[in-house]
Protein backbone atom coordinates (compact mmCIF):
# COMPACT_ATOMS: atom_id res chain seq x y z
CA UNK A 1 0.00 0.00 0.00
CA UNK A 2 2.51 2.62 1.09
CA UNK A 3 5.58 3.65 -1.21
CA UNK A 4 7.90 4.01 1.25
CA UNK A 5 11.19 2.73 2.05
CA UNK A 6 12.16 0.32 5.58
CA UNK A 7 14.46 2.04 7.78
CA UNK A 8 17.69 1.01 6.97
CA UNK A 9 18.52 0.03 10.59
CA UNK A 10 18.84 -3.75 10.32
CA UNK A 11 16.70 -4.11 13.60
CA UNK A 12 13.67 -1.83 12.93
CA UNK A 13 10.40 -2.38 11.16
CA UNK A 14 9.65 1.12 10.66
CA UNK A 15 9.37 3.22 7.55
CA UNK A 16 12.56 5.79 6.38
CA UNK A 17 10.81 9.01 7.76
CA UNK A 18 10.32 11.54 4.18
CA UNK A 19 13.37 12.50 2.90
CA UNK A 20 15.93 10.57 4.94
CA UNK A 21 17.17 6.58 4.75
CA UNK A 22 15.99 6.17 8.80
CA UNK A 23 12.96 6.37 10.40
CA UNK A 24 12.56 9.42 12.93
CA UNK A 25 13.84 7.29 15.93
CA UNK A 26 16.99 6.21 14.49
CA UNK A 27 17.59 9.22 12.14
CA UNK A 28 20.93 11.17 13.15
CA UNK A 29 19.01 14.49 14.82
CA UNK A 30 15.59 13.62 15.43
CA UNK A 31 14.99 17.22 16.75
CA UNK A 32 16.17 18.83 13.87
CA UNK A 33 14.76 16.22 11.01
CA UNK A 34 11.26 16.38 13.25
CA UNK A 35 11.04 20.45 12.47
CA UNK A 36 11.78 20.16 9.63
CA UNK A 37 9.34 17.39 8.69
CA UNK A 38 6.82 20.38 9.94
CA UNK A 39 7.82 22.81 7.97
CA UNK A 40 7.23 20.89 4.89
CA UNK A 41 3.73 20.00 5.96
CA UNK A 42 3.17 24.01 6.79
CA UNK A 43 4.40 24.69 3.80
CA UNK A 44 2.95 22.51 1.05
CA UNK A 45 -0.84 21.85 0.96
CA UNK A 46 -1.33 18.97 -0.90
CA UNK A 47 1.01 16.39 0.21
CA UNK A 48 0.90 12.55 -1.09
CA UNK A 49 3.04 9.55 0.17
CA UNK A 50 4.32 11.45 3.10
CA UNK A 51 5.65 9.17 6.08
CA UNK A 52 5.90 11.39 9.00
CA UNK A 53 5.34 8.50 11.83
CA UNK A 54 6.15 9.18 15.34
CA UNK A 55 6.42 13.29 14.76
CA UNK A 56 5.44 15.90 17.15
CA UNK A 57 3.29 18.76 16.57
CA UNK A 58 2.22 21.97 18.63
CA UNK A 59 0.43 24.91 18.19
CA UNK A 60 0.67 25.06 14.40
CA UNK A 61 -1.98 25.44 11.19
CA UNK A 62 -2.47 23.19 9.01
CA UNK A 63 -5.28 24.08 7.74
CA UNK A 64 -6.51 23.31 4.17
CA UNK A 65 -4.38 20.95 3.50
CA UNK A 66 -4.63 17.91 1.38
CA UNK A 67 -3.39 14.84 2.56
CA UNK A 68 -3.48 11.61 0.50
CA UNK A 69 -1.88 8.33 1.58
CA UNK A 70 0.12 9.40 4.48
CA UNK A 71 1.10 7.94 7.48
CA UNK A 72 1.26 10.14 11.27
CA UNK A 73 1.59 6.81 12.91
CA UNK A 74 1.75 7.01 16.71
CA UNK A 75 2.23 10.78 16.33
CA UNK A 76 1.61 13.78 18.97
CA UNK A 77 -0.57 16.54 17.94
CA UNK A 78 -1.20 19.27 20.01
CA UNK A 79 -3.08 22.80 19.66
CA UNK A 80 -3.14 21.82 15.83
CA UNK A 81 -5.60 23.45 13.27
CA UNK A 82 -6.86 21.13 10.70
CA UNK A 83 -9.58 22.95 9.89
CA UNK A 84 -10.93 22.61 5.73
CA UNK A 85 -8.42 20.07 5.12
CA UNK A 86 -8.96 16.65 3.28
CA UNK A 87 -7.57 13.54 4.40
CA UNK A 88 -8.05 10.41 1.98
CA UNK A 89 -6.85 7.24 2.95
CA UNK A 90 -4.64 8.11 5.68
CA UNK A 91 -2.63 6.09 8.58
CA UNK A 92 -3.18 8.08 12.35
CA UNK A 93 -3.30 5.13 14.57
CA UNK A 94 -2.29 5.07 17.86
CA UNK A 95 -1.22 9.24 18.15
CA UNK A 96 -2.39 11.57 20.49
CA UNK A 97 -4.59 14.59 19.48
CA UNK A 98 -5.06 17.48 21.78
CA UNK A 99 -6.58 20.67 21.68
CA UNK A 100 -6.85 20.26 17.74
CA UNK A 101 -9.78 21.67 15.22
CA UNK A 102 -10.98 19.13 12.52
CA UNK A 103 -13.75 21.57 11.53
CA UNK A 104 -15.13 20.97 8.31
CA UNK A 105 -12.67 18.39 6.97
CA UNK A 106 -13.23 15.78 4.95
CA UNK A 107 -11.78 12.21 6.13
CA UNK A 108 -12.45 9.16 3.85
CA UNK A 109 -11.03 5.51 5.01
CA UNK A 110 -8.42 6.45 6.95
CA UNK A 111 -7.46 5.07 10.41
CA UNK A 112 -7.01 7.00 13.61
CA UNK A 113 -7.91 3.21 15.27
CA UNK A 114 -6.35 3.61 19.39
CA UNK A 115 -5.75 6.67 19.65
CA UNK A 116 -6.17 9.52 22.57
CA UNK A 117 -8.47 12.59 21.61
CA UNK A 118 -9.03 15.28 24.30
CA UNK A 119 -10.98 18.31 23.93
CA UNK A 120 -10.96 18.03 19.87
CA UNK A 121 -13.95 19.79 17.15
CA UNK A 122 -14.71 17.61 14.20
CA UNK A 123 -18.09 19.87 13.69
CA UNK A 124 -19.49 20.20 10.24
CA UNK A 125 -17.45 17.54 8.97
CA UNK A 126 -17.94 14.62 6.53
CA UNK A 127 -16.52 11.69 8.31
CA UNK A 128 -17.23 8.37 6.06
CA UNK A 129 -15.61 5.06 6.23
CA UNK A 130 -12.95 5.82 8.91
CA UNK A 131 -11.64 3.68 11.85
CA UNK A 132 -11.75 5.19 15.38
CA UNK A 133 -11.30 1.46 16.70
CA UNK A 134 -10.42 1.62 20.51
CA UNK A 135 -9.86 5.10 20.39
CA UNK A 136 -10.19 7.39 23.60
CA UNK A 137 -11.85 10.39 23.71
CA UNK A 138 -12.90 12.91 26.02
CA UNK A 139 -14.45 16.45 25.74
CA UNK A 140 -14.86 16.42 21.69
CA UNK A 141 -17.37 17.64 19.53
CA UNK A 142 -18.62 16.11 16.15
CA UNK A 143 -22.18 17.94 15.70
CA UNK A 144 -23.18 18.33 12.51
CA UNK A 145 -21.39 15.67 10.55
CA UNK A 146 -21.48 12.79 8.75
CA UNK A 147 -20.35 9.71 9.60
CA UNK A 148 -21.47 7.19 7.45
CA UNK A 149 -19.84 3.61 7.82
CA UNK A 150 -17.14 4.98 10.49
CA UNK A 151 -16.59 2.40 13.27
CA UNK A 152 -16.16 3.36 17.16
CA UNK A 153 -16.03 -0.27 17.82
CA UNK A 154 -14.57 -0.90 21.31
CA UNK A 155 -13.96 3.02 21.95
CA UNK A 156 -14.00 5.17 25.21
CA UNK A 157 -16.26 8.50 24.78
CA UNK A 158 -16.79 10.82 27.50
CA UNK A 159 -18.26 13.80 27.36
CA UNK A 160 -18.83 13.24 23.48
CA UNK A 161 -21.34 15.43 21.11
CA UNK A 162 -22.72 13.49 18.27
CA UNK A 163 -25.96 15.98 18.12
CA UNK A 164 -27.43 16.42 14.50
CA UNK A 165 -24.88 13.89 13.02
CA UNK A 166 -25.72 11.07 10.27
CA UNK A 167 -24.75 8.03 11.79
CA UNK A 168 -25.96 5.61 9.46
CA UNK A 169 -24.06 1.87 9.29
CA UNK A 170 -21.77 3.52 12.25
CA UNK A 171 -20.23 0.78 14.60
CA UNK A 172 -20.16 1.76 18.09
CA UNK A 173 -19.93 -2.18 19.44
CA UNK A 174 -18.69 -2.58 22.86
CA UNK A 175 -18.42 1.11 23.27
CA UNK A 176 -17.82 2.47 26.55
CA UNK A 177 -19.99 5.94 26.70
CA UNK A 178 -20.38 8.30 29.31
CA UNK A 179 -22.39 11.53 28.68
CA UNK A 180 -22.65 11.14 24.92
CA UNK A 181 -25.03 12.95 23.34
CA UNK A 182 -26.79 12.12 20.22
CA UNK A 183 -29.44 14.38 20.19
CA UNK A 184 -31.47 14.31 16.80
CA UNK A 185 -29.25 12.11 15.38
CA UNK A 186 -30.38 8.84 13.33
CA UNK A 187 -28.85 6.61 16.43
CA UNK A 188 -31.24 4.27 15.76
CA UNK A 189 -29.49 2.79 12.36
CA UNK A 190 -26.24 2.71 14.12
CA UNK A 191 -25.23 -0.24 15.37
CA UNK A 192 -24.89 -0.72 19.51
CA UNK A 193 -25.08 -4.61 19.40
CA UNK A 194 -23.30 -7.44 18.40
CA UNK A 195 -26.34 -8.96 16.37
CA UNK A 196 -27.44 -5.62 15.29
CA UNK A 197 -28.19 -6.04 11.46
CA UNK A 198 -26.38 -3.99 9.51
Amino acid sequence: MFLFNRCQRSDCELFAVHGEEYCLQHVEDPEACNKKLVAIIHDTKRLKDLNSSCITVEDIDFSSHTFMVCNFSESSFKNVDFSNSNFDLCFLQYSRFENCKFTETNIKYSVFAGSTFINCDFTESDIVHTNFLGIHARECVFNDSDLYYSNFTSSILKDVSFIDCNLKKADFVHSERDTVNFKYSNYEEARFQQDTAI
